[in-house]
């Protein structure tokens, strides 16, 4: 019986430990992939010392390879500084490697079916010719990031790094997404970017919903009470990225105040891998109570300790997993615009909605004294969540999109 054509997947980081959104929508739309028609052939990086994961692989494709993960080593920023002056943005220019380019170049020479390139920024490892029906999976649009951060800089000099930035990455993002015979973005609201900002071609972009595993989650939805002083917020989020560091400042210089001032003993749970030592040493010289865990096998426990998980972004693009996750937990939500966008939440019926810093704490208290509220929103949402965002469908509509492109490039 004649075999399955592959697909050739290029991510920009190995995928386990699964403990990113970007990784998390990955895993879960090649798990459910990788049982359809396609063999999925995955390449990546792999950290040096990593323990063996092979059922984990084998969970999400039929054939792995790697590259030697590159060493972040002392002077790491200070290459990045260097970068300022390349005509690529600095994330992009940093993740050059002739290692994997070379790995890449090989994979395609075995003409697989279709080629899968993960994020706009791995482009920078691919040949200046494909040669094979090609997509680009957009888990953001990476350029609004840019210019996110720049609006909410509060000095000129960041401030003008990051519009320099944002300029770079427009270039480069509509030169990538215009050399691809599909674009995937992960929300109409992204497609509709792509198209009216960079002019692409409305018949190659397609959008998927943003969706997870939700089998994987214990959901626990309570109305337990929560004494008039205090309440236990959460947050997951991987620490090493500046718009998570944002969040937390905000809700460290502007929101926790006027939160304290409602609440004196209310807590606050910070879930995520590299932590910045100045932020925390930022919240104990303040005197407040935030815990910062560091990396943890399982980031359930914390959000179902909580009262509350909290979405206090300011910067970011694409749409959040930790949204999908605390909904699929069970976990009522408090959180900005930009911290549900993408994923269609109603407010005050899915979730509570705040953009100012005494919007924010006024709804996380308004929901810590309502019980019966914190409920409502937790089960609606999971209902929601459930109906509209599932990987095995989401898996679908992606190979869907793959099969576009082959039928596109043999025209």
């Amino acid at each position: 019986m004649r075999g399955k054509p592959e697909l050739l997947f290029i991510a920009p980081w190995f995928l386990f430990p699964a403990d990113s959104g970007g990784k998390l929508r990955t895993a879960d739309i090649l798990k459910y992939l990788n049982k359809l028609e396609y063999s999925v052939t995955l390449l990546s990086p792999r950290p040096e010392n990593d323990p063996p994961r092979d059922a984990e692989l084998a969970e999400i494709c039929d054939r792995f390879i790697s590259w030697p993960e590159p060493k972040r080593g002392r002077f790491f920023e200070y290459t990045r500084l260097l970068n300022l002056a390349s005509p690529l943005p600095i994330p992009v220019a940093t993740d050059q490697s002739a290692i994997a380019k070379r790995t890449i170049q090989e994979a395609l020479s075995k003409n697989p079916a279709v080629v899968v390139v993960d994020f706009v920024h791995t482009h920078v490892l691919m040949p200046e010719v494909i040669g094979q029906p090609s997509v680009v999976f957009t888990h953001n649009v990476e350029a609004e990031i840019f210019e996110r951060h720049a609006r909410v800089a509060e000095d000129l000099i960041r401030r003008a790094i990051w519009r320099n930035q944002h300029q770079k990455m427009m270039r480069f993002e509509k030169q990538v997404l215009n050399a691809y015979d599909r674009v995937i973005a992960v929300s109409e609201r992204d497609r509709r970017f792509f198209n009216e900002q960079y002019g692409l071609d409305p018949a190659v972009i397609r959008d998927i919903p943003t969706g997870l595993d939700m089998a994987r989650y214990e959901c626990r939805i309570n109305e337990r009470d929560v004494p008039p002083d205090a309440g236990h917020l959460v947050f997951t989020a991987a620490m090493g990225s500046a718009a998570n560091i944002d969040a937390i400042e905000w809700m460290m210089d502007a929101v926790w105040e006027p939160l304290r001032a409602k609440r004196p003993k209310v807590k606050f749970t910070i879930v995520g891998r590299n932590p910045p030592k100045d932020l925390i040493q930022k919240a104990a010289a303040k005197g407040y109570d935030f815990t910062f865990t560091g990396s943890v096998p399982s980031v359930e426990p914390f959000v179902h300790d909580a009262d509350l998980f909290v979405i206090p972004l300011r910067v970011g693009g694409g749409t959040r997993l930790k949204v999908i996750e605390a909904v699929a937990m069970g976990s009522p939500i408090v959180s900005t615009d930009i911290g549900v966008e993408g994923i269609a939440l109603m407010d005050g019926e899915h979730y509570a909605n705040a953009n100012t810093e005494s919007e924010f704490a006024e709804k996380i208290d308004d929901l810590l004294n309502s019980p019966k509220q914190r409920k409502s929103c937790a089960q609606s949402a999971y209902d929601y969540i459930s109906r509209n965002f599932g990987a095995p469908e989401i898996a679908r509509r992606f190979q869907a999109i793959c099969n576009e492109a082959v039928a596109a490039s043999a025209r």
